[in-house]
């Protein structure tokens, strides 16, 4: 039998003493019992408290919920949509009034504070865009079907073409009767089938015709041309309803709210469009958040058009919509100011009248102080006349007056 070369003998040494220096470390790491860095995450602070906040998985489930049901529910006017989000935070209100508040560290505690502060918020505005499309019901009568469409849409329903043919064109026959009737609504004299609404509302019923539009187009894009029977039988009819949609939003813009037509926002393929108010209804800032809500469509006018008809090809003006002395109440107290509208405006006025009662002290002493004849008669000499002094700041602001702002009349001038 050949016997080993050398070298081969010391390969094999030295291959066997670098794995026993590479496995010794491991073994010793493994056996001292150290955690890893991951798992010391949870671990609480010197000072006993817990760095997560016992609300947080409750406000995380809550976000995805919220999150799953403004999916679920695209149209902002649907009322199935503001049942279930009436729903949803009453059952989260039920149960934060069943968790032991003494008990919660700090950061528990403010938490659920500014929780409940955001579900009490959303609540009240269900209940003021509910009032808000009461007003304007009269406006679109034909919403509620354009939405059962879309819902039913989302549901998966199966469709019978030859039905919903036969349903669009009712649609477009119920969009120009409304029509007529507010155009006869805008004529002198009684007639019992016009419907007269103020231009504040008639501007937000625009608003909602055009997101009615845009639902109506998202929920046609999604079986035409998929389903060739559907596209046979309502393509005609659905363009049809789609001009008679776009001519009644223009001219509740253009005669009734008097302001240019191609500023219209045309509604989106989604079917979202549209909220009422300061939020758009649910949907709007997560708890915590500095404001609650998304922006909103309530805003004071910019240029306003005063001479009553539109302007062709100007898309300058701007109607505003006054949100209202309750929506106002519920804006404060969801950024906890204590205060109602009218202590506020007391507030305000009583800080505008401090440096006014100065600037007018100021003068008294100016001139009641006793100045000797020959002073007088040499800075008179020394100085050239000169303009009247401009007023100040100060004495500007003693002499506006604010006038009473919208919001605090019973009812906002058309």
């Amino acid at each position: 039998m050949r016997k080993a070369s050398p070298a081969l003998t010391y390969g094999l040494i030295v291959i066997l003493l670098l794995t026993t220096c590479f496995l010794n470390p491991a073994k010793a790491q493994k056996s001292n019992g150290s955690k890893p860095k991951a798992l010391a995450s949870n671990v609480p602070e010197p000072n006993g408290d817990s760095k997560d906040s016992e609300m947080r998985a409750s406000i995380e489930r809550y976000t995805v919920d919220r999150g799953s049901l403004q999916r679920s529910f695209p149209v902002q006017t649907s009322p199935a949509r503001r049942d279930r989000f009436r729903k949803l935070y009453t059952e989260w209100l039920d149960a934060l009034a069943k968790m032991d508040f003494d008990s919660m560290s700090q950061d528990g505690k403010v938490d659920y504070i500014l929780f409940k502060n955001h579900l009490d918020y959303e609540v009240r505005q269900l209940d003021i865009q509910g009032k808000q499309l009461q007003e304007i019901e009269p406006l679109i009568p034909f919403g509620k079907t354009i939405i059962d469409l879309e819902e039913t849409r989302r549901r998966m329903e199966p469709v019978d073409s030859a039905k919903i043919a036969v349903t669009l064109t009712d649609l477009k026959k119920q969009v120009d009767q409304t029509r007529r009737a507010v155009e006869m609504g805008l004529r002198q004299g009684e007639a019992p089938d016009a419907v007269r609404v103020k231009k504040t509302v008639a501007n937000r019923g625009a608003q909602a015709v055009n997101s009615l539009r845009g639902t109506l187009r998202n929920w046609y894009t999604f079986y035409n041309g998929y389903d060739p029977v559907f596209t046979w039988w309502n393509d005609e009819p659905y363009k049809a309803l789609d001009a008679s949609l776009t001519a009644y939003g223009s001219f509740l813009t253009e005669r009734v709210v008097g302001i240019g037509g191609s500023g219209i926002t045309q509604g989106q393929p989604g079917g979202g469009g549209g909220g009422f108010n300061r939020g758009g209804g649910p949907g709007g800032g997560g708890p915590g958040a500095g404001g609650q809500g998304g922006g909103g469509g309530q805003g004071g006018g910019l240029r306003p058009n005063t001479s009553g008809a539109a302007r062709p090809g100007d898309a300058s003006d701007i109607i505003g919509d006054p949100i209202g002395r309750d929506a106002l109440i519920s804006e404060l107290k969801s950024e906890m100011i204590p205060y109602t509208p009218e202590e506020i405006i007391a507030i305000g006025e009583k800080e505008m009248a401090s440096p006014c009662a100065r600037s007018r002290r100021a003068a008294a002493v100016r001139i009641s102080a006793p100045r000797s004849p020959s002073s007088a008669s040499r800075s008179a000499d020394a100085r050239p006349s000169r303009a009247p002094r401009r007023r100040n700041a100060s004495d500007r602001a003693c002499v506006m007056r604010a006038p009473t702002p919208l919001w605090l009349q019973a009812a906002p001038p058309d």
